[in-house]
């Protein structure tokens, strides 16, 4: 397989205000290695960078996509709350204010089967990478519901149902953040 065929099955997103920055995404189903993935990102060893989320507790790609955002409008104004700017997209993730519990709630887990891979401003040997990395069956996006599990996704928010949760982390996101978010696109 050629880095072109790789680069095809990450969606490329853009981020108005921001020219340039792009984060490539991509979803894996029934991934085998998500234990040893958790341990690798713990000791800081995955290579290239990445942000990997239990795509089971994902309402929304558009919950990601703010959260992306704002991710780059902490690094634009040098306010990272964590380490990297890949991690600050897990922490968007949650409206809470702790990272680990962030992390816990919507990064990978000993108990992932289905995980979202996000690279900011990826190469095609990169996604290559990425794609080997990852022991599970690369979907389309559009198979995100697929895989969602709505139960989960009550148990990490007190929302009722999956609609409701998605506008409610995106207003969270919104209200919390959105003097960073306007800032960064000005």
């Amino acid at each position: 397989m050629g880095a072109l065929d790789v680069t095809n099955k990450f969606e490329a997103w853009t981020f108005a205000g921001l020219p340039g920055k792009t984060l490539h995404v991509a979803l894996f189903a029934d991934v085998a290695n998500c234990k040893e993935l958790q341990d690798r990102i713990k000791e800081g060893k995955v290579e290239p960078e990445v942000a990997m989320l239990n795509a089971e507790v994902v309402a929304d790609l558009f919950v990601m996509r703010i959260a992306a955002q704002q991710a780059l409008a902490q690094q634009h104004r040098g306010k990272l709350i964590t380490k990297s700017l890949h991690a600050e997209l897990v922490y968007n993730m949650s409206g809470s204010r702790h990272i680990s519990e962030s992390f816990k709630r919507f990064g990978v887990t000993e108990s992932c089967k289905h995980l979202l891979v996000a690279c900011f401003d990826a190469e095609p040997q990169q996604l290559q990478a990425i794609t080997d990395m990852v022991a599970g069956e690369q979907r389309s996006l559009d198979s995100l519901s697929s895989v969602s599990d709505e139960g989960l996704i009550k148990k990490v928010s007190a929302a009722k149902h999956t609609l409701v949760k998605c506008i409610a982390v995106a207003c969270n996101h919104s209200t919390r953040r959105l003097r960073v978010t306007v800032a960064a696109v000005l």
